[in-house]
């Protein structure tokens, strides 16, 4: 066993692998000794080079996607992945719904201009608190780009200005599929309850 330490600085990314990863393809034409941690670290560099905000899970998709095409899609031994990614915090502010005191308007308004990241409003209502608290101008918009949706509104410094309820569903709706595609690709099967 070997201890390292460092000190990591925004954008690194820390992989750690099983050796299927680097066994892959072991015995095969074109990588007779399995495709080892050169080929894997050249690999890793051309794809964070590629795109240098790749996130955690895609990257460590991609290494594990790699070995498995390696292994011709019959892995010999267990194929993990995990990478760790240094990056700067993303912040979002999903504010919806009135306050339940009409006196918390102010407070409410002041919460959302002081807040340092993404900003979303859902609701008309909510919208319409915000931008009398705050002086600004809301400006709807008539652009239906999903029809399930009503269209979006605008609001300087605001990074989204939607409609409520419908969205909010349709946001779990979204997720809720994705979430079970994940576990379906990730060799789980969603229980349904």
């Amino acid at each position: 066993m070997r201890i390292c330490s460092f000190v990591p600085r925004k954008e690194d990314r820390l992989i750690i692998c099983s050796d299927g990863i680097t066994q892959s393809g072991l015995g095969g034409k074109k990588y007779l000794f399995g495709w080892g941690r050169e080929n894997l670290e050249e690999y890793l560099l051309e794809l964070v080079n590629h795109d240098k905000l790749i996130s955690a899970p895609v990257l460590a998709s991609k290494v594990v996607n790699l070995a498995n095409i390696n292994d011709d899609y019959h892995s010999k031994d267990d194929s993990s992945c995990a990478v760790i990614y240094f990056r700067q915090p993303r912040k979002l502010l999903i504010c919806t719904g009135p306050p339940f005191d009409e006196a918390k308007d102010i407070e409410l308004g002041e919460k959302v201009k002081n807040f340092e990241g993404k900003k979303i409003i859902c609701g008309a209502t909510t919208g319409d608190i915000i931008a009398r608290e705050l002086n600004l101008e809301i400006k709807d918009s008539f652009d239906f780009e999903d029809p399930d949706l009503p269209p979006i509104s605008f609001m300087p410094g605001i990074d989204l200005v939607t409609e409520g309820i419908l969205t909010l569903g349709k946001v779990t709706e979204i997720l809720k599929k994705l979430s079970q595609q994940h576990q379906t690709y990730q060799g789980v099967q969603p229980i349904k309850l």
